[in-house]
């Protein structure tokens, strides 16, 4: 039987539904229909319970829809939803039967406009920030002159071959540790984890090393995704040796590159910061030899001055001591110049045979043998240098005493000549008319002095 309630003509079906009995088959319609299906809009509300169960709103310009992200679901994501993100979700339509209130069953979520990778960049960079991994005052200082080097990158990839040629032939005497790592992928998180421990692990086991190099060529920004994972962030973060991380890329910054001790935008600008300082010293070491020769002279020249001092100095009266007090401090100045050539050269030599050893067992190139061979060059040369300087100046010093002994009136006198001084006070006598009829003079000769009166004075030309 038809029933019409509004008087109206229209025929029903006979079949009565019950609330129950309508959700359920509106439930089954919807998701036999709408069993896998994509929808677009943006996350209006977004609420996690203690189920871990998500419920969010998702809205679009005209309209909105409830959903749920069941927790199983919820786990496979690697970001974290937020109010106001445009996302794809891929779901089924369902109804909940209890209230009549038609919803979506989500599987899956991905952000729309911003990609997944800079979400969870930028997610992950304002936690990170919070608990102060990026700050000044947790970084280590690096070492300015490494004596150790441990390059943790891939063992076929472009960042060793960029560092290792730079590495060898500018610093040879710097030991090499090579730990082989993946850098991309979905296993590169944990290698790279994994080799930092090896790393801190052959650190206490073996002679620590001063500096790790954590580095990859360049690639894309999912290439370089390895390096953006919080596994890795946490790693460099608790590692005790310093790093210096080197990702390939020029434009921005990885988290690890945020949280390392230092960093570089190539594998090449981090082998050459490394070596930085080390040139200088070789610089200053190649040097050396022709420092060390001004050095030299101008101790030389300084002692040639004094000499030339003495050699001007009134030696007529009393000049053996004159002469004695040069030589006595020509010989120490000799002495003391040799002592400090000596050390300078001692110092220089030994700063030199401690490198030697360590370049003949580190460095894979031939240019360490000639390199060697030309220190140890400038080493004999140096030796032979400073050998013919002291014999020359001895030469000059010795000429320069037989010059003084033969002006000195001491040899004048042993040739027949004489000095004579007034006796009241012995000043010396150069003329006639500094003396009267019976003064008292002194007149010296080489072997003794002669005590006189004068008796008469002779005006040149005259006869007695």
């Amino acid at each position: 039987m038809n029933i019409d309630l509004l008087g109206s003509t229209k025929k029903f079906a006979d079949q009565i539904y019950t609330i129950s009995q309508l959700n359920s088959r509106v439930r089954e319609h919807l998701e036999q229909e709408f069993s896998n299906i994509l929808v677009e809009g943006e996350i209006s509300s977004w609420k996690v319970y203690p189920s871990n169960h998500a419920y969010l709103v998702l809205k679009d310009s005209n309209s909105k829809i409830n959903a749920v992200m069941f927790a199983g679901r919820r786990k496979s994501l690697d970001f974290t939803p937020e109010v106001g993100m445009r996302v794809l979700v891929k779901c089924s339509v369902t109804l909940f039967e209890r209230e009549g209130r038609f919803q979506l069953t989500i599987f899956s979520l991905e952000p729309l406009g911003e990609g997944i990778l800079d979400v969870k960049f930028r997610q992950l960079r304002e936690k990170l920030e919070l608990e102060g991994l990026f700050s000044k005052e947790r970084k280590k200082k690096l070492p300015l002159r490494p004596k150790k080097i441990i390059l943790v990158t891939s063992r076929e990839g472009a960042a060793l071959r960029d560092m290792l040629p730079i590495l060898s032939m500018r610093i040879p005497f710097v030991e090499l540790t090579i730990i082989h790592t993946l850098v991309q992928g979905e296993f590169a998180p944990r290698s790279i984890e994994r080799a930092l421990l090896v790393a801190e692990e052959n650190n206490r086991m073996n002679s620590p090393a001063d500096l790790i190099i954590l580095s990859r060529g360049g690639g894309s920004h999912e290439d370089l995704s390895a390096f953006n994972d919080e596994i890795v962030i946490r790693a460099i973060d608790n590692c005790s040796i310093p790093i210096l991380t080197a990702i390939g890329h020029e434009i921005d910054s990885s988290l690890s590159d945020l949280v390392s001790d230092d960093f570089s935008s190539t594998p090449t600008s981090a082998a050459e910061k490394v070596c930085r300082n080390w040139d200088i010293i070789l610089e200053r070491f190649m040097r050396f030899p022709s420092e060390m020769e001004r050095y030299v002279k101008m101790i030389l020249k300084n002692r040639k001055d004094e000499v030339a001092f003495y050699e001007r100095m009134r030696i007529l009266e009393e000049p053996t001591l004159y002469i004695q007090e040069l030589q006595q401090k020509i010989d120490m100045l000799f002495e003391n110049l040799l002592k400090e050539t000596k050390y300078v050269l001692s110092v220089f030599r030994n700063r030199v045979f401690s490198i030697l050893p360590r370049l003949r067992v580190v460095s894979p190139l031939s240019l360490h043998s000639s390199k060697v061979k030309t220190m140890e060059g400038y080493i004999e040369r140096i030796e032979i240098c400073i050998e013919k300087i002291f014999h020359a100046k001895n030469l000059e010093v010795k000429n320069l005493i037989l010059r003084l002994e033969s002006v000195s009136p001491i040899s004048i006198l042993a040739r027949g000549y004489s000095l004579t001084y007034r006796e009241k006070d012995h000043s010396l006598i150069r003329s006639i008319q500094q003396v009267e009829n019976q003064e008292l003079l002194r007149i010296k000769l080489s072997d003794g002095a002669l005590d006189c009166r004068v008796e008469k004075i002779n005006q040149k030309g005259e006869t007695k």
